[in-house]
């Protein structure tokens, strides 16, 4: 891991990303870009009309830099954040398109970002951002709302289904487990639909770690009606460190309809970082 982006508002869920960033930087000799995002419309509220209105949005935006690159420094000059390296950007955008561009332009290797949750007519009309991020990023991404002082994970629920394509998703956790030689407890969630029998759940399981070349794990079986139930059931109860899945990136009609267990989980889970990995 050489890369690391922390999308960055100033917000104790970002910084508490900040901080878990930090951390695994500490451990993968990693650099951290820290990305700071003036949405538009903000800047649209003070352009007015007129000839000077677009020079006004570009000296409120440089004024707006200034002071967001100011407050960083700040907060990197906490002994929290020694010995790291870190890039700052401060840019005007879409949030989830720049940071997707900042993804594929830095070859960023895992992105670090705070969720607040959303409930209500927010999350059906407007969702989440982060939500937007786990669903389209190429890379895996760890989301944190409350974070120790010490981020140790020894205790990884990966929950996954028998599919092949599994096989990636079971690697690309292998480098976070390794950081902390974590034990993995993959786990299937039966449901009324897609019902195994135990020791089949068990079998192919396995085989999958096999194919993955997973070291120190079990297999588990969670019976539930859905998988967002079944996962945070599960993972509660073993008191996990971390929950790992994968996202499929759907979008349009086909997402609202069906909606994505990953987000779900992202938004709703108060206590558990939760690590997506897209299957491309």
């Amino acid at each position: 891991m050489k890369t690391i982006l922390v999308p960055f508002d100033f917000s104790k869920c970002a910084q508490n990303a900040l901080r878990l960033a930090t951390q695994l930087a500490r451990k993968t000799e990693a650099q951290v870009y820290i990305s700071h995002i003036v949405e538009p419309a903000h800047l649209n509220l003070i352009s007015g009309k007129g000839e000077n209105s677009y020079g006004l949005v570009l000296k409120y935006f440089e004024h707006v830099k200034g002071i967001v690159l100011e407050n960083i420094e700040k907060i990197l000059q906490s002994p929290d954040y020694e010995g790291v390296k870190f890039q700052k950007f401060v840019e005007q955008g879409s949030i989830h398109k720049t940071l997707l561009h900042h993804i594929s332009t830095l070859e960023v290797d895992l992105v670090v970002m705070g969720t607040h949750g959303v409930g209500g007519l927010d999350e059906l009309w407007v969702g989440s951002r982060t939500e937007r991020i786990v669903r389209y990023s190429p890379v895996p991404v760890l989301t944190v709302r409350k974070l120790d002082n010490d981020f140790n994970i020894q205790k990884i629920v990966l929950a996954i289904n028998l599919e092949d394509k599994q096989i990636e998703t079971i690697k690309k956790v292998k480098r976070i487990q390794a950081l902390f030689a974590a034990h993995v407890q993959l786990l299937y969630v039966n449901k009324l639909t897609g019902f195994y029998g135990s020791q089949e759940i068990h079998q192919r399981l396995d085989v999958l770690a096999a194919n993955a070349q997973l070291d120190n794990y079990s297999t588990h079986y969670e019976s539930a009606y859905n998988e967002e139930q079944g996962i945070l059931n599960f993972a509660k109860r073993e008191n996990a460190d971390l929950i790992a899945l994968a996202t499929h990136q759907r979008n349009g009609l086909s997402h609202l309809l069906a909606g994505s267990i990953t987000e779900n989980i992202v938004n709703h889970t108060a206590d558990i970082p939760v690590l997506a990995c897209a299957i491309v």
